[in-house]
């Protein structure tokens, strides 16, 4: 019954409404949880900001002084001043590093659904060819079994053309299939309720990309890396702070219950002896950072690995669709011409018309699949460098 029903809205495709790509992935974006939790993420980051100062609670304290009464007293301990001011820096680096996840995580849904429409455009073509396809095989087949049944061709040409019909009608439903099986992904991503047809499948424009434009400079991903690099740093320098004096500030009255106020103060200073602790944090830190570093070389190396194999890709795929548009396909549609005059006329069996048919289909075929691959290696190329 699934399929029935895949196919059955196969038939209504020429009816639906024509969606475009920038509809689909604006409303993915606003449907997307991945980029509603990393929206939330920023807003966490900014909210704690504000505890960036982070004093330790103050201590409120019951005192007998001289056994004959009790008072109240107050403590409150504080870190060397800088280390607050570094906490701060840091959290405003939080901040910026949740910003660049959000502009990451945009880019990926981005990403997706660029990919998952150009495969929808490659299978809705597809469709067309096989659908078109799959009424003239018919006739085709129809043909063959009057001309066997009139003895004027013999079986084999016959079975041959009812096999071909056949395995065109199995790809037009596979076609309809792999359509409306992607077309449910960008439904479930996009939120969108409704079938749709896509644009048509058109390069994405035959440009001629340079050595800049296979530049990671705008990387997401590496620019991620890059901020936690400087969030590392910025724990170097708070490792250090903290390893400064502290001090401690009181109200106590330590004496008569008559004691002036002015007297019941008192302040401390909080030494940093066991240096031990302050050195092991500090080199901690600074092998964090080493490890970010080498996190950051490492995936910048397998990046630039995919941006030239991808940069590569576009240049093969570029030059097989000069061919095609300049060549191959008019020669495709001048053998198909030439095929259906010689079949009408009655000077080509079944079999051999059916076979040069094939190879003409083919062609189509793989120019379709040669276009979308193009198109998927640009926009990887948009995705990787940061201009999707």
């Amino acid at each position: 019954m699934v399929l029935f029903s895949v196919f059955m809205a196969g038939a209504d495709a020429s009816a639906q409404d024509i969606i475009s790509l920038t509809t689909v992935i604006d409303s993915s974006i606003r449907n997307s949880p991945a980029v509603k939790s990393s929206n939330a993420a920023v807003s966490q980051q900014q909210h704690l900001l504000k505890s960036a100062i982070n004093l330790p609670n103050p201590e409120i304290l019951l005192q007998n002084p001289t056994g004959h009464f009790y008072t109240i007293g107050v403590q409150q301990i504080f870190d060397f001043p800088t280390v607050y001011s570094v906490q701060r820096k840091i959290q405003k680096e939080n901040i910026k590093l949740a910003e660049t996840a959000t502009k990451y995580t945009l880019m990926d849904v981005k990403y997706q659904l660029h990919i998952l429409y150009s495969e929808l455009q490659y299978q809705h073509q597809l469709m067309l060819l096989w659908q078109k396809q799959d009424s003239a095989y018919g006739k085709i087949s129809k043909n063959a079994d009057r001309a066997f049944n009139a003895g004027t061709i013999d079986f084999v040409q016959s079975s041959f053309a009812r096999v071909q019909a056949g395995q065109i009608r199995t790809n037009y439903n596979l076609a309809k299939a792999n359509f409306y099986g992607t077309m449910q992904q960008i439904k479930t991503l996009s939120g969108i309720r409704v079938d749709f047809t896509p644009d048509s499948l058109t390069s994405i424009g035959m440009l001629a990309i340079s050595t800049a434009d296979t530049s990671l400079g705008h990387n997401y991903s590496l620019l991620y890396d890059q901020q936690q690099i400087t969030i590392n740093e910025r724990r170097i320098q708070l490792e250090r702070q903290k390893a400064l004096p502290g001090f401690t500030v009181a109200y106590l009255n330590q004496g008569e219950k008559n004691t002036i106020f002015q007297n019941r103060f008192y302040a401390g200073l909080r030494i940093p002896l066991w240096f031990w602790q302050y050195s092991g944090n500090i080199k901690a830190a600074k092998i964090q950072v080493e490890v970010s570093k080498y996190d950051a070389e490492a995936n910048k190396m397998r990046l630039t690995g995919e941006m030239q194999a991808a940069y590569m890709k576009h240049l093969a795929y570029s030059e097989a669709l000069v061919h095609y548009n300049s060549q191959i396909l008019q020669d495709a549609n001048a053998l198909t011409n030439a095929l259906n005059r010689f079949y009408t006329s009655g000077n080509y069996s079944y079999t051999d018309y059916l076979r040069n048919l094939n190879d003409a289909n083919e062609v189509r075929k793989t120019y379709w699949e040669t276009l979308k691959n193009y198109n998927q290696t640009l926009i990887y190329i948009q995705y990787l460098n940061g201009t999707l």
